[in-house]
Formats: C-alpha cells, sequence, structure tokens
C-alpha cells in the first residue's frame, strides 16, 4: 500500500465506511470492505488530522474463517480514497478453499504475502491469532511524504466482511537539508537492535494492540531513493521510514548516502523509542552542503561626500544570495578621515579622501569618501516644483533634509506654505496683521464639498474644512482611514505617492520615524541668522559647531475646523503616517513650553511639510 499523506509528516484516521457505500456490483461473499483505525492520541508530533489513503494495487491476505490466506485486490475506483473495497483475486484452487482448518474468525493482513500462514491461541474459543513467515523488507522505496509501497504492515480481525485494520508498526521522519541529492538512508540501533527481516505478528480479538516480534532479522533498514532526491538549503525534505515498535536503548545511527559519492554520518547518543501507530520526528538536520562562492560585491554608493561629523551607512550586496559565506570585512584606508565599523557605518572624520572597501570571500568593492567642513553636503540638490534650486540638501544619519519648507518662496512664503494633510497643494495666509507682510495667499473655506467618494487632490489656494456638521462641511479624507495619500508603502519601506505628495521630484514628505529621529538632540526655542523663531535639531548626534542641523521655523497653523490661524509661535510638521481613525502623525514645539512633542491631530488642519530623501 503506498500511503499518500495529505498534509506534511502524518499518520491518520480512515474513516469507518458505510456497508451502502460500497461497490453492489459484486457479491457479498467476494468483496472485504476495508477501513484505518483512528490513531490514538500520543505525545508524539504525530498528527491525528491527516488521512492514509488507499492506492492503485494495494492488495490484502485474508484469512476468511480457514487458514488457507486469499488474495484480495483493491477495487479501481477506491484508489485516492480512505476507504476501500477490496474483491478476491482467483487463486486457482477455489474448489478447495475449505481444505485448511477452520477459524471463527476473518483475519485480514496488510501487504499480501503468499508464504503467510495463521495460527490461533484456542481453536475452540481463540482470543487472538498469530501470523507468521512475514517478510519485513530491509529495502524501502522513497516516497514524498509518505511510506514506502508495502512497508506499514496492519492487521485486523472481524465477525463479517468488514474490517478496520490496526497498524502494527510506527515511523522515523528525517527532517534533511542541504544543496546535495540523497542516493540512500541506512538507519539503525547502537545496540543492533533487529528492524527487519522474517517476522510473527499477533492479533488480539478483544480490542488488545498488535504485536510483532522479528524472528529472523537484520539491524538496519535502507530507505531507497531511486536516481536521487534533491534537498533544499532552506526548506525540510522528509524522509520517512517504517520501523518496529523498539527502543534503541543505546540511541541510533543514520547514514547519508549522496548521488555524487560522498555519505554524511548521523549519530544520537540517548535513548528513543518507536511507537506503534507513531512518528518519531527529529530536528531538521543540515546535510550535503555544497559550498557557494560568492561571484561578486557591490555597494549602494561608488563615491560619497560627507560633512565632519556625519555618520551614514554603506550597504554592500553580495551575489549570489545564497552563498555559503556572504559576511562582509570593511576596511578604510584613512582612518584619519573616515572610520567604519563592522556594520558598514562610517563616521566622517576629518577634512580629506579615504577609500571605504567591503570584502566578501575574493570579491571586494569600493566607495571614495570625501569629507570637508561645508554646511551643505554636496549629495543631493533641493529643486522646487517651480524649478527653483535652493541648494543641497543636509544629511543628518542616514536622511538627507531639504533646507527650506515645502511651498518656500524667499517673498511670498518665507515659512512654506501649510499642507492639509494628504494635499498636493498648500496655502499662505489670509493677511492677518499679526502677520509678516508678505504672505499674501487668501484661504478660503468651502462647505459641502465632498471629497469622500474619490479623494482628490483639493484645488490650490482652497482650504476645505474638515469638521463640524454634516451640514457645514464635507468630513472628507479628515474621517476616511486613507493612509496612503502620501505613502503608498509602508512605514519602514515608504514610497512616495506621485499624486498627492507636494514635495519636488526625488523628495518625498518624512515617515513618523524620520520625524521622530530629529528629536533625540535640539537647540529649544531660539532665532536663525534670517530672524525666523524655531528649533534647531541635530538628530541623534550631540550639538556642537560641527554636527549637521538644520531649522524648522515655527510658521503656525491652520485650524481644520473653523480656517483660523495660529500665531507664529507655534510650529507643527506633518509626517506621512496615517493612523486608522484618520489622524496622522506630527511634530510640535512652542515658545510657551520647553520641548518637543509628537501626536496623532487632525487631518484638516494646515501644517508644514520639510521634505527628504533616504540614502
Amino acid at each position: 500500500m503506498k500511503k499518500t499523506i495529505i498534509l506534511l509528516a502524518a499518520l491518520a484516521t480512515m474513516m469507518s465506511c458505510q456497508k451502502n457505500d460500497m461497490h453492489e456490483s459484486v457479491q457479498e461473499n467476494d468483496v472485504i470492505n476495508a477501513s484505518i483505525e483512528k490513531i490514538p492520541s500520543t505525545k508524539t508530533s504525530l498528527d491525528t488530522n491527516k488521512d492514509v489513503l488507499w492506492s492503485d494495487g494495494d492488495q490484502l491476505t485474508i484469512f476468511k474463517y480457514t487458514t488457507l490466506g486469499l488474495k484480495y485486490e483493491i477495487m479501481d475506483q477506491y484508489a485516492g480514497r480512505n476507504y476501500g473495497s477490496f474483491s478476491k483475486v482467483s487463486s486457482g484452487n477455489d474448489d478447495v478453499i475449505n481444505a485448511g482448518s477452520t477459524l471463527k474468525h476473518l483475519v485480514a493482513y496488510y501487504p499480501y504475502g503468499s508464504d503467510i500462514e495463521i495460527k490461533a491461541d484456542n481453536n475452540e474459543n481463540p482470543t487472538g491469532y498469530t501470523l507468521t513467515n512475514i517478510t519485513i523488507p530491509e529495502y524501502q522505496e522513497y516516497a514524498e511524504e509518505s511510506f514506502a509501497n508495502g512497508s506499514f504492515p496492519m492487521v485486523s480481525i472481524s465477525e463479517d466482511n468488514n474490517v478496520t485494520f490496526k497498524n502494527v508498526f510506527g515511523g522515523l521522519k528525517l527532517q534533511l537539508k542541504g544543496t546535495k541529492s540523497v542516493s540512500e538512508i541506512i538507519v539503525y540501533g547502537n545496540n543492533k537492535e533487529q528492524l527487519s527481516g522474517t517476522a510473527s505478528v499477533t492479533t488480539y480479538v478483544y480490542g488488545k494492540e498488535p504485536t510483532v516480534q522479528i524472528t529472523d532479522g537484520y539491524t538496519e533498514v535502507a530507505l531507497q531513493c531511486g536516481s536521487g532526491r534533491k534537498l533544499d538549503a532552506k526548506a525540510v525534505t522528509n524522509f520517512i521510514i517504517s520501523l518496529p515498535p523498539v527502543t534503541f536503548s543505546k540511541g541510533f545511527s543514520v547514514v547519508v548516502f549522496f548521488t555524487d559519492g560522498t555519505r554524511e554520518d548521523i549519530t544520537t547518543n540517548k535513548s528513543y523509542t518507536i511507537e506503534r501507530s507513531t512518528l518519531l520526528t527529529m530536528d531538521s538536520i543540515d546535510v550535503g552542503s555544497e559550498e557557494i562562492p560568492v561571484t561578486s560585491v557591490e555597494l549602494n554608493f561608488q563615491e560619497f561626500h560627507a560633512r565632519v561629523g556625519n555618520i551614514f551607512t554603506i550597504r554592500a550586496y553580495v551575489s549570489p544570495a545564497d552563498a555559503t559565506n556572504h559576511s562582509v570585512k570593511w576596511s578604510s584606508n584613512n582612518k584619519g578621515v573616515a572610520t567604519v565599523d563592522e556594520y558598514g557605518n562610517v563616521t566622517a572624520i576629518a577634512e580629506g579622501t579615504a577609500s571605504i572597501t567591503a570584502t566578501s570571500g575574493q570579491h571586494m568593492a569600493s566607495c571614495e569618501v570625501t569629507v570637508s567642513e561645508a554646511l551643505n553636503i554636496k549629495i543631493a540638490k533641493y529643486i522646487d516644483q517651480d524649478n527653483v534650486d535652493h541648494g543641497y540638501g543636509i544629511l543628518i544619519g542616514n536622511t538627507v533634509w531639504a533646507p527650506v519648507n515645502c511651498g518656500y518662496h524667499v517673498t511670498d512664503y518665507p515659512y512654506g506654505k501649510l499642507y492639509q494633510w494628504g494635499r498636493i497643494y498648500g496655502q499662505g495666509y489670509d493677511g492677518d496683521a499679526t502677520y509678516p507682510s508678505g504672505n499674501k495667499q487668501i484661504i478660503k473655506t468651502e462647505s459641502g464639498v465632498s471629497l469622500i467618494t474619490s479623494i482628490q487632490p483639493a484645488d490650490e489656494g482652497i482650504f476645505y474644512l474638515g469638521f463640524g456638521t454634516d451640514e457645514e462641511t464635507p468630513h472628507d479624507w479628515t474621517s476616511e482611514p486613507n493612509n496612503t495619500l502620501w505613502n503608498s508603502g509602508k512605514e519602514d519601506t515608504p514610497q512616495r505617492n506621485k499624486v498627492y505628495d507636494p514635495c519636488p521630484s526625488g523628495w518625498r514628505v518624512p515617515t513618523k520615524q524620520e520625524l521622530s529621529d530629529l528629536g533625540p538632540y535640539y537647540s529649544g526655542w531660539t532665532t536663525n541668522e534670517t530672524g525666523q523663531n524655531g528649533f534647531w535639531f541635530y538628530g541623534k548626534r550631540t550639538a556642537s559647531e560641527t554636527t549637521p542641523k538644520i531649522f524648522l521655523p515655527a510658521a503656525g497653523y491652520r485650524n481644520g475646523r473653523d480656517g483660523s490661524c495660529g500665531e507664529r509661535a507655534y510650529g507643527y510638521y506633518w509626517s506621512s503616517y496615517g493612523a486608522s481613525n484618520g489622524s496622522s502623525y506630527c511634530l510640535h514645539f512652542s515658545s510657551y513650553k520647553p520641548g518637543l512633542y509628537g501626536s496623532h491631530t487632525e487631518r484638516s488642519n494646515g501644517y508644514s511639510v520639510r521634505c527628504v530623501q533616504v540614502l
């Protein structure tokens, strides 16, 4: 019987078949209806929810109330099912079917064996029967996720033609990983326990579990894999070997032979027991791994311009991805200019140049690092949507920050514009006398305008109220959990949403984490060289004359409920992070109380945006 196991590593239950579900065109006397016992609950790794299925060509040995063994074969329509009907195969001696001694019961054995003999323990009132001359094969044939054909014996006693088999054997499941192909696996006990050969099986009338005794045996079992079974380096391949109930008192050993002529020996040194109707599953083992050499190393930068004090990361990509050893060693040829740690983190020490090299195996790649005292690092220019060049971005960690706020104009919008979250267009101020001159953009509010359906970017210059009654305001995107308007990727793998992102090409709205990373070191309320109030930010670096820093001006805010302006004693900066409740994360500070704060707030508010790039 080839036992096809539906899911991984399992013996399983056979459902008892109904008489009316069996083949009706064959006379009852010529048909045996067979199912397999339910697997008992054990403390092993056995999964009892999987089915063992009959296969085409399966045959039974039937002692039908006589000691004459008959051959029965499964009917075609039951192959692949967990129950089956078997019909008698003509033995050529049907005329002497009653020549043997009479039995009180019908006894069935899987698989068929022409030499099997049977004896009752008590002819008048038997409590059990012993089958002898049973052959337990020394060699088994590999079957994917199953036992070898005919290697898993079963036995049954019945008082009619409906039999439920009890499993006689258990099994060993080996989980192997590697890159070679397995040709054969040999298992043997370290104390020379008998595992195959000639055996007897005793089955009992009143539910007692059957027993097996090997009378003339061999101390090993071999699982043969034909032309070879290719292993996988990452996923386990299961090899299931049928074994009699046995205790390996001194452990057992496994020899794995490969198609290339090599072998690998595995030895256990503690006691293991194979139980009837269970699988002993071993932890996964790496065997037969061939050395896969590194063929190339590439870096994400070939050259890099940094300011003294900068810390940034160079990433190395080793090919192939499954190389046996793809570790990387980092080095600098000028540690007085730039150093590098074991993870590729580079620290700019002093002005000059240094070559940072990554080596893996026999291959290497280098990045030329130029360190200067310049304020703006020549990495990425910030050119706005109107094609105005605002100079180079400022590198803090691995993040390049724009030198000015989004929407900046030297005269009209020196603080940048204010943006409602998820919108491509920003607005200026309404000309309130409390604000400096030059902020001439007029804010318009419209009620009854709904963006719920399409969530399209609002018109330029229009500020949409997002809160109030349904009659007053649209409750558009501010209550919709549409969190991808500024980031169509994920928080840790952001992707600019080109439709809505207000930043110029190559830049995007910062993530929550990027905005939060500015916070460890900051100046507190201060005034920059142009007279704007706000905070200096140094990221995770202690403030000093040479530490890269950016200035975020307090641009005030626009209230999303009524369109009113908040004074420039406040600075609010959006992230691209959208919460499920329709709010979004921002970083804010003020002149009224010390400290830096992060919070989720209403998306209809108008806040500043500072664009970023990531190296």
